[in-house]
């Protein structure tokens, strides 16, 4: 797996550039960009976003709770094995006025059957009478990137290597074009659209085993 100060360096080795960030291109520069395009590549392959799940207790008569601060956005919650329908708080108002549920819902006790979140809370409802274990599953959130030996590009991909090299391409074009080298721009675009590509059509398999998605790229299925 290549860290972000690895990556940082292959930029600036690509642009002909000192790898220390005293030429044209600081390393914060670099690193700025690459934090958006790491945002612009994880939005294009959301089928690929590693999954985490979580399971909370819940506590009679307390309808909130925090959502853990690794997960991105919640794909379902299960109240044991039962899948709780997703909703919001303007629905359920519009329920309570509607007269579907009762008005004073928030007080509402029982089993959850629906829930909303909003930043990171989650919220049930009917609120929880006892305790009970709710399973949260969601999409890993992404990390923003550091100049550090010790933060990975990309790390919430499942992917291989190659997914972070991708991550020099956009960058390196994006950077080529400001200084005016259209020819060089031009070539590190192509890399990039036809790497993303490959990675998109040609390379990734998802297979479902047992209920979770699992990765295979071709030629590659023991390689980490």
């Amino acid at each position: 797996m290549l860290t972000a100060d690895v990556l940082i360096t292959r930029c600036l080795t690509k642009l002909k550039e000192p790898t220390n960030g005293t030429g044209h291109w600081t390393r914060a520069e670099i690193l700025q960009l690459m934090n958006i395009h790491q945002d612009k590549i994880t939005a294009v392959i959301p089928n690929l976003i590693r999954r985490e799940d979580t399971s909370l207790t819940t506590a009679a008569s307390t309808r909130s709770y925090t959502i853990p601060s690794t997960m991105g956005k919640i794909l379902y919650v299960l109240v044991g094995t039962n899948q709780l329908r997703q909703t919001t708080e303007d629905a359920v108002n519009s329920d309570a006025m509607r007269g579907v549920i009762a008005e004073d819902w928030r007080n509402t006790a029982g089993t959850p059957t629906h829930y909303f979140y909003s930043g990171n809370t989650l919220y049930l409802y009917p609120t929880p009478e006892d305790a009970q274990t709710i399973t949260l599953v969601g999409e890993l959130l992404l990390t923003q990137l550091t100049d550090s030996a010790s933060v990975y590009a990309l790390e919430n991909i499942n992917t291989l290597r190659k997914a972070q090299y991708l991550l020099v391409y956009p960058v390196v074009a994006e950077l080529a074009e400001d200084d005016g080298n259209v020819v060089l721009a031009d070539r590190w675009q192509a890399k990039f659209e036809q790497g993303l590509h490959d990675l998109m059509v040609d390379e990734v398999v998802l297979k479902t085993v047992e209920g979770q998605s699992l990765l295979v790229e071709k030629g590659n299925e023991d390689e980490e």
